[in-house]
């Protein structure tokens, strides 16, 4: 157990082409493509995991049934983006263009990105080669659909300035959804079995034990001579 332990952390850069991570649009739309083109693209991810692309048939077309893969083994970590994300989003570009009434961030309590995972299957691995590169592909998602959606939206306010009777609102409305715009790839991390703090202190507690050990042999080697 000791030697399981120890050994854990021991996961070469050339190891980890063998760390499984699921990749789900469930979206299947402009949002869905800025995703999935994000993690095809964006090292170290690219480079060092072996991302699996999954169909939502795969899971049942339920996002409910995506954590089953990580909490089963058969992935380290699903990144599922929600079905309707792109919809969403137009809805509420719509309404900031037309400017009839005031909208609000649509997103308050389901994120459009689920990630999930398992820090207790190896704490090392998660927290090391694992969520870092899934970070980093979405952060170049959310940079190139957030300069999408910012070009839209400045093309067509340009070219509606002289239709719109309502300006005020339509610049209220701007500043309600900046919070969209500049993360539209908002992300829910759920941990299914965090690390234990007490594993830790349980491998520090055997370097201390071994080192007393040690000492303990030479005190008696002292004496026997």
């Amino acid at each position: 157990m000791c030697v399981f332990y120890l050994g854990s952390g021991h996961n070469p850069n050339r190891y980890t082409k063998n760390l499984d991570v699921a990749i789900v649009d469930f979206d299947g739309e402009q949002a869905g493509s800025f995703f999935l083109n994000a993690f095809r693209t964006t090292p170290p991810g690219n480079l060092t995991l072996h991302w699996e692309y999954k169909n939502p048939n795969d899971y049942g077309n339920s996002v409910n049934e995506t954590p089953q893969a990580v909490d089963d083994g058969q992935v380290w970590a699903i990144v599922v983006l929600r079905p309707n994300i792109t919809s969403t989003i137009n809805k509420s570009l719509y309404a900031l263009i037309n400017s009839t009434t005031l909208v609000t961030y649509p997103f308050v309590n389901t994120p459009p990105v689920l990630v999930t995972y398992d820090e207790g299957r190896n704490p090392f691995t998660q927290n090391v080669f694992v969520l870092p590169p899934i970070r980093a592909a979405i952060a170049t998602a959310n940079k190139q659909y957030s300069q999408a959606l910012r070009t839209t939206i400045s093309s067509i306010l340009s070219s509606t300035a002289s239709l719109n009777s309502n300006r005020t609102l339509q610049l209220q409305n701007s500043l309600r959804l900046k919070q969209l715009l500049a993360n539209p790839f908002a992300v829910q991390y759920t941990n299914l079995h965090p690390a234990l703090p007490y594993v830790g202190m349980f491998e520090s507690n055997i370097i201390g034990t071994k080192r007393k050990l040690e000492i303990a042999v030479k005190i008696l080697n002292l004496f026997s001579k």
